[in-house]
């Protein structure tokens, strides 16, 4: 079954006064969804989470939902007309930003959702 791998971090290395382009491992949480032709969403990702790196094992499309608080997050919904990842490609988001400035308390609260698009 094709799969959508998710890896969940809260930030990047710290080095001598600047972040490094690399991830604290291990990531905080890992998850799959699967892809099929009807749209899946992933769990919300945790409050702790910055940055998520996505990868997939077949051609899809994803699509990130954003909410106000844990209890407000809209499924998130893909559709083929979403971001379109090829098979093996790997996409790094980052969803705190994002996520912060929607709901404005300073934690993220979101996820994505995939569909097959071949």
């Amino acid at each position: 079954m094709a799969k959508l791998y998710i890896a969940e971090y809260a930030g990047v290395v710290k080095g001598n006064d600047t972040d490094l382009q690399i991830f604290n491992e291990p990531p905080l949480r890992e998850q799959t969804v699967a892809v099929t032709a009807s749209s899946l969403p992933s769990l919300p990702f945790l409050q702790a989470t910055q940055f998520v790196e996505i990868s997939t094992d077949t051609t899809c499309s994803i699509a990130f939902a954003v909410g106000t608080s844990p209890g407000n997050l809209p499924a998130p919904v893909a559709t083929v007309s979403n971001k379109r990842l090829a098979a093996n490609e790997r996409h790094i988001s980052n969803v705190y930003q994002g996520a912060q400035a929607n709901n404005g308390n300073g934690f993220p609260v979101a996820a994505v959702a995939v569909i097959s698009n071949t």
